[in-house]
């Protein structure tokens, strides 16, 4: 009877032990073959990286065997690892004097990655999107994990250089949060002469909007804080040029005065990723007020599927003026290709108590 007695209670004490370890299996990270595309926006006319492809979508890729892993029921929770999307160094030109007629053109070599290097928040969620239903945002305001700033109007915010409002309105789940990308390289602009577009043997002075390596870069960030760009001077900095009707220029000598350019500081505020709907608002751009509508969306299920979030910044430079910036990413989330075993807390600590009690026992059992 005894030993049918410590038998039946070593296999109890298995059974819970089983128990226990699939109850912390069956919570579970899956993992995900990642596609699509992303797209940074300041304006009208200025993507970046430059690319002529229409909006909204953009040159920047997955990497190549890029993944993510989800969690949870629909929608998933979605977490995309440091750098899994790029984009290539290709300089190229982009003429803006239609849309902003303070310059001739942009050149830039900026590169983008998405999320940032050393990024301390990877994930998307459901209320991840920070603030109320609704968010009324202005640069300058602090936005609460449920909370309303409640801006007016684009022009009644607190900050003294950035003006302009985003909106944030949640659709669904207010899906998002915010992950962070970042950028390097170079990037100037052509400030028209005198006479502008079009022209022959006009003079276009160089202006730097040179930013920081690695440094911040495009919409999705939290709300706030301010990012100061100090710019740059190029060399050479004045041209004498043949410029096109919408500010490409064709043609172009240094001229003998040899001086510099000028820098272009300013400062950027940005706003979280959400599959919701954002209104961003700057009326006080140099070639009229901008105003954008984006809306986001989620056709995931059981984790599979699109999903495509948008994002939205504020920012103003000492010469080109204020702009609105918005940011897309349009990404396809294949079939898992596996899962990754997860356990909670209290699962931990219930596996390791019957763990200890098994090895206990069966020393008890050795001894006698």
């Amino acid at each position: 009877m005894r030993t049918l007695h410590s038998t039946t209670r070593m296999t109890s004490l298995l059974v819970a032990l089983f128990a226990v370890f699939g109850i912390a299996l069956s919570a579970s990270a899956t993992i995900h073959p990642l596609a699509g595309n992303a797209r940074f926006q300041a304006g009208e006319g200025f993507p970046y990286p430059i690319s002529f492809i229409p909006a909204p979508d953009g040159a920047i890729f997955p990497v190549t065997g890029a993944v993510i892993t989800q969690t949870g029921s629909d929608p998933m929770a979605l977490r995309v690892p440091v750098e899994a999307m790029k984009s290539a160094k290709t300089p190229a030109v982009v003429p803006v004097y239609n849309t902003n007629p303070a310059l001739f053109q942009i050149f830039t070599s900026v590169t983008m990655t998405f999320p940032s290097a050393g990024a301390t928040n990877q994930t998307w969620s459901a209320g991840g999107r920070t603030g109320a239903s609704t968010v009324s945002y202005c640069p300058g305001q602090t936005v609460t994990p449920t909370g309303n700033p409640g801006c007016a109007s684009g022009l009644a915010g607190p900050h003294p250089g950035v003006k302009g409002i985003m909106v944030y309105t949640k659709t669904s789940n207010q899906f998002g949060g915010p992950i962070r990308s970042r950028y390097n390289g170079v990037a100037s602009v052509a400030l028209v002469s005198a006479t502008g577009a079009p022209c022959a043997g006009c003079v276009a002075l160089m202006a730097g909007l040179s930013p920081l390596p690695t440094a911040p870069g495009g919409p999705g960030g939290p709300f706030g804080p301010a990012f100061n760009s100090t710019g740059g001077a190029p060399s050479p900095g004045r041209l004498t040029v043949t410029v096109t009707a919408n500010g490409l220029i064709t043609n172009a000598m240094v001229t003998p005065s040899g001086l510099p350019g000028i820098p272009n500081p300013g400062t950027t505020f940005r706003a979280p990723w959400t599959t919701g709907m954002l209104s961003i608002s700057q009326p006080s751009a140099l070639g009229g007020a901008q105003v954008f509508t984006l809306t986001g969306s989620d056709a995931r299920v059981s984790g599979v599927g699109s999903i495509s979030l948008v994002a939205g910044g504020l920012g103003n430079r000492t010469i080109t003026g204020p702009f609105g910036a918005r940011g897309w990413m349009n990404l396809t989330i294949g079939s898992p290709l596996g899962a990754l075993p997860s356990m909670t807390a209290p699962g931990l600590a219930a596996l390791t108590g019957l763990l200890g009690l098994t090895a206990a026992y069966g020393i008890k059992r050795r001894r006698k």
